[in-house]
């Protein structure tokens, strides 16, 4: 089965400089080489009208999200995204070239969650942060320009299991 271009070529210069495979490295060391992969295959960041770091209350702690701003005048739908990473892996920032895109294209506001993640959190810990996250979102949202009552919720991967009921 083939990949996706996008991913072989990703795939292809993992393997070509060398890299110690991410499965061979410690949490902490294969989170920080998924980081510079992804930065580095990303290309500079699609602009947005403003990006927003903030922190939240979630079930455990704080949680980090992320507010992507259209350009325009709201209020605007809003779209809580999930990142993934096995559950173990990822960020704010490892998604933050596809919040930015469907931002833009889609003309929403974007929330891009951090949750809790594997091993140092044990399941169920990132559903309830995400859980959690997406009812502040959907309660503050007019803050920020978004309409609550066009709410959806997203992720790719691991962050994709989080949105189902």
């Amino acid at each position: 089965m083939a990949y996706d271009p996008q991913v072989q070529r990703l795939r292809d210069r993992r393997i070509e400089s060398g890299a110690t495979p991410l499965y061979a490295l410690s949490v902490a060391d294969a989170r920080a080489a998924d980081l510079a992969d992804i930065q580095a295959g990303g290309g500079a960041p699609e602009p947005v009208a403003e990006v927003s770091d903030l922190h939240i209350p979630g079930p455990g702690g704080d949680l980090p999200i992320r507010v992507y701003r259209p350009d325009g005048e709201g209020p605007f739908p809003v779209l809580v995204y999930f990142f993934g990473g096995g559950w173990v892996l990822g960020t704010v920032d490892t998604s933050d070239g596809i919040c930015r895109r469907l931002t833009n294209a889609a003309r929403c506001l974007t929330v891009s969650v951090g949750y809790r993640l594997a091993p140092e959190h044990r399941f169920p810990a990132a559903v309830h942060d995400c859980h959690a996250a997406t009812r502040w979102v959907a309660a503050h949202a007019d803050e920020f320009g978004g309409d609550p009552h066009r709410l959806a919720v997203a992720g790719d991967s691991a962050g994709a299991t989080w949105p189902r009921p």
